[in-house]
């Protein structure tokens, strides 16, 4: 009796791991390739891009997918200093449907320095449960730092000696308007958190202004009453207002010129220290003075 139970036990179990070995990959016919075989982004863009890989054809099992990346033209763009693949290893799951799509996710990392557009290709290098149609696709990545505007836009710091006499060192978003918009190459947006310490975040704006023959630029803060950069403890607006001496509070723009080398934006932006930057909470009586700053200079690491 003990062995026709291990024989049925044994005969149950034989086309159990067969099946599972069946499932490893798919083994219906379908195909996978780059959806074009030319791409180009620019070096601004901000966050993710997806290169997309299609599917076509029906899946009974997995199919899985290796890529590898490597610079190519006359500026080749290198892995971990112009660009990084987030994973070159993709998976399709089994589907009844008969297409699909999986991406291939890539960051742009901006140098912040002139120079020719660069281009490395994607290839897929070896795939299990399908067959490959477009194995290559060549991504271009295009310089933005010749468009002077743009090349403002991404991480700065904002530092400068508060009136307590402290030197701080904050971090700043800067973000360009998109071409069209009134705003573009005149206005730039600025975002920073804790300058005054006091766990407020500032939003405003600077004025921008290029002189192309001259390779001579602007960068201004525009301190006013009719513009509010935040608020105190969620109830007082702020302000930016200038003064010459850390009492007396007025309007007055200060100012920063920036020169363009060979190589593009400089990397320290300084401010004229004539007048202090002033953040003010509105009370309903008048401004008070939050905190002030001098010896300010954007700089870029």
């Amino acid at each position: 009796m003990k062995y026709i139970r291990m024989f049925l036990l044994a005969a149950l179990a034989v086309p159990f791991f067969a099946s599972c070995d069946d499932d490893d990959v798919n083994s219906a016919e379908c195909t996978v390739g780059f959806t074009s075989s030319q791409m180009t982004v620019s070096e601004f863009t901000e966050g993710y891009v997806n290169i997309p890989i299609a599917i076509d054809g029906r899946r009974n099992g997995p199919v899985h997918i290796t890529v590898s990346s490597e610079g190519t033209g006359s500026t080749p763009a290198v892995e971990g200093e112009n660009y990084a693949i987030t994973d070159k290893t993709l998976n399709f799951n089994a589907d009844t449907l008969s297409t699909g799509t999986v991406n291939v996710e890539m960051r742009l990392i901006d140098d912040y320095v002139m120079n020719a557009d660069r281009q490395f290709t994607l290839t897929i290098t070896s795939v299990e449960g399908a067959t490959v149609e477009t194995s290559q696709i060549t991504v271009t990545i295009t310089d933005n730092d010749g468009n002077f505007y743009d090349a403002f836009a991404g991480q700065w710091y904002f530092n400068a000696t508060n009136l307590d006499g402290v030197q701080i060192k904050r971090p700043l978003t800067i973000t360009a308007a998109q071409e069209g918009d009134a705003d573009y190459e005149n206005v730039l947006y600025a975002t920073a958190s804790n300058l005054c310490g006091a766990s407020e975040t500032l939003t405003w704006q600077f004025q921008w202004m290029y002189d192309d023959a001259a390779s001579i630029g602007l960068l201004e803060f525009n301190p006013s009453t009719d513009t509010t950069i935040g608020n105190y403890a969620g109830a007082y607006p702020l302000y930016w207002l200038a003064s010459p001496d850390g009492s007396q509070i007025g309007i007055v723009p200060i100012t920063a010129n920036w020169e363009v080398s060979d190589t593009g934006l400089p990397q320290t932006i300084t401010f004229d220290n004539t007048y202090i930057l002033m953040c003010c909470a509105y009370t309903g009586q008048g401004y008070d003075i939050l905190q002030g700053f001098t010896g300010i200079t954007l700089t870029r690491e």
